[in-house]
C-alpha cells in the first residue's frame, strides 16, 4: 500500500507555538529531536482560515500547499522548518523536501539524509538515526499520523 503525506517537519518548541493559531495542529515524534506536523483535513481547514485574514500566499500546486507555503513563509522567520509533500503508489512516487528560513523556501531536495544533513549542520539538532515519513500508508497518513504518534 502506498501513502500520501504532507507535513512540516522542525523542532518541538518552534511547532507548538502555532497550537495557538492552530488547535487542531499535533507534533508527532519522528526521529531524534526532529518532530513532525502532519496536515490533516481538519489543520487545512484551520490554515484556510487564517490564510482568509492574510495576504494572499505563493502559489503551489494543491490547496494543502498553498496554505502551508503561507504559513511557513511566516513561521520560518523565527525557525527552520522543512515542508514535505510525498507520495508512493506502486512504482510511482516523489519525496520532496523544502526547507524554509528567514519567510522563503531556500531549497528543495528529494533527499531525507540532505534533510538530516540540514538539521545536524545547519540548526545544530540531532535528526536521529534516520526517519520514516512513511511509516503510516495510505491516503490517510497525515491523520494516522496525528491519531497514534502525537506527542504531549
Amino acid at each position: 500500500m502506498g501513502f500520501e503525506l504532507r507535513a512540516v517537519i522542525g523542532q518541538d518548541a518552534a511547532l507548538r507555538e502555532w497550537k495557538r493559531s492552530f488547535p487542531s495542529l499535533v507534533v508527532c515524534r519522528l526521529s531524534g529531536d526532529l518532530r513532525l506536523v502532519p496536515i490533516t483535513n481538519k489543520l487545512a481547514v484551520e490554515m484556510g482560515a487564517w490564510l482568509a485574514t492574510h495576504e494572499a500566499p505563493p502559489r503551489a500546486e494543491a490547496a494543502k500547499d498553498q496554505m502551508a507555503w503561507r504559513w511557513l513563509a511566516d513561521a520560518s522567520t523565527r525557525a527552520r522548518l522543512v515542508y514535505v509533500d510525498a507520495f508512493e503508489f506502486g512504482d510511482l512516487g516523489h519525496e520532496d523536501y523544502t526547507i524554509w528560513a528567514d519567510g522563503r523556501p531556500i531549497e528543495t531536495t528529494g533527499s531525507s539524509t540532505r534533510v538530516q544533513d540540514y538539521f545536524r549542520e545547519q540548526v545544530g539538532i540531532d535528526p536521529g538515526p534516520g526517519f520514516d515519513i512513511g511509516t503510516y500508508r495510505g491516503e490517510t497518513a497525515a491523520e494516522k499520523w496525528a491519531a497514534t504518534e502525537a506527542v504531549e
